[in-house]
């Protein structure tokens, strides 16, 4: 995200006299995109604000929405500038302070209860470890998780805490519940009945029938007549929302010509699949994975010469720790969702193609699938939920190519390049 682009357009916003937008913990799974302003109406209330977000919910992508706080004046530095380390400081310490006031109401059972006394425990501490909650003052059974803070990361983190604790709940289950209430009551029907399917919704991996069934998406095998919309959708995806191509400055132009190179092939293995809207039949996700061990040739170009230099020369220090033979392991390539995706898609289609990965290696008789994770979502889909191994850590700014560049010098030290494997 650029942060001037946003920082433009919160003060463009109505009463705004000044602005700052910076990034809270940058690279860090808490990270948070904060706009901290001045306003000349002296009289703002609460519902101000709420329209000021709107406004700004019509003028950027959602995953440039920052969160809006607002200050009587910007703390400045002796030359004039804004101190960006008193806001960020400040920040801190009050939401370290913060502590919102759990509310259960409308649960008679005694054992719901407590299950919803965990949940909105472990929705509370989520919210408020990972950058989140401190402008909460009460959290109730009606309140949808990522209108108070929550998204694609602290998602995971929750789901993964609620089970930690012994429950069951799936992450698409957490998603798509319409509130806090909806994930108790989905939590606290698998408790009642461990011997239900339903308590079968919180294991590592869905059925066939769970992923080609689902409701709002279907997943189809890559085909010749898709080649247009898959290269499209995942040449802006990865141009957009990759680290390593924000650093670079890769474009879409840049990703065509390697897609398109290996498109043919990729249809062949018959391993790579598309999501598909189940109402309009739009692709809004992808999926290209090929074998391990056949992995179509292609030619890159600078800047992609140093995001592609890089992933082989991490993964080559694994590859030995992996079975041998063709046929044995998909190497899990590309994986991106529309950029119109909200924060609660963008999950469903992650763990949606990740789950549908596994369930296509077991048709297939592979006995792994390998990838290269560099998003944190991702990496924690893979890791918390799908039980992933992680052969390797490399901090992705400290790489220098053989041309002498540091071409990700301006990554945050937080963010890896992790190489794992799941054995199916």
């Amino acid at each position: 995200v650029d942060t001037s682009e946003v920082q433009r357009a919160v003060t463009q916003l109505p009463d705004v006299t000044a602005a700052t937008v910076l990034c809270y913990k940058p690279g860090q799974i808490q990270q948070t995109l904060l706009a901290f302003y001045t306003s000349s109406n002296r009289d703002e209330q609460p519902q101000h604000q709420k329209l000021l977000e709107e406004t700004l919910s019509t003028r950027l992508s959602h995953y440039m929405l920052p969160k809006l706080l607002r200050l009587e004046c910007l703390p400045l530095l002796v030359n004039g500038k804004v101190d960006r380390q008193m806001l960020l400081a400040d920040y801190e310490t009050n939401r370290k302070e913060h502590q919102s006031e759990i509310v259960i109401e409308g649960v008679a059972d005694t054992g719901e209860r407590q299950v919803a006394e965990d949940v909105l425990g472990v929705v509370q501490e989520t919210l408020l470890a990972e950058g989140g909650g401190e402008s909460l003052t009460r959290i109730t059974l009606d309140d949808n998780f990522f209108l108070m803070g929550g998204n694609s990361l602290n998602v995971v983190l929750a789901v993964v805490s609620i089970r930690d604790i012994g429950y069951k709940i799936g992450l698409t289950d957490f998603v798509e519940a319409k509130n806090l209430r909806g994930v108790v009551e989905k939590v606290h029907k698998a408790a009642s009945d461990s011997q239900s399917s339903s308590a079968t919704k919180g294991s590592s991996v869905c059925s066939k029938s769970c992923i080609i069934e689902d409701s709002t998406y279907t997943c189809h095998i890559l085909e010749p007549d898709m080649q247009n919309a898959v290269v499209g959708l995942l040449s802006t995806c990865f141009s957009t929302k990759s680290d390593m191509e924000l650093a670079t400055g890769a474009t879409a132009d840049d990703f065509f010509p390697i897609l398109n190179s290996i498109y043919n092939d990729l249809v062949l293995q018959r391993l790579s699949f598309v999501v598909k809207d189940s109402t309009s039949g739009k692709i809004v996700a992808a999926a290209l994975n090929f074998d391990l061990h056949a992995e179509p040739p292609f030619d890159y170009f600078y800047p992609l010469t140093w995001t592609f230099d890089f992933l082989e020369e991490v993964e080559s220090k694994v590859r030995h720790k992996l079975p041998k033979n063709v046929g044995e392991v998909i190497h899990s390539f590309m994986m991106g969702t529309g950029i119109e995706m909200s924060t609660q898609q963008n999950i469903q289609l992650i763990e949606l193609m990740e789950e549908r990965n596994i369930s296509l290696a077991k048709e297939r008789k592979y006995k792994a699938i390998f990838t290269t994770n560099t998003s944190d979502a991702t990496r924690y889909v893979c890791d918390d939920l799908l039980n992933y191994t992680t052969l390797s850590e490399t901090a992705i700014c400290s790489y220098t190519h053989p041309d002498g560049v540091k071409p990700f010098a301006s990554i945050p030290d937080t963010i890896m390049a992790a190489c794992t494997v799941v054995y199916v």
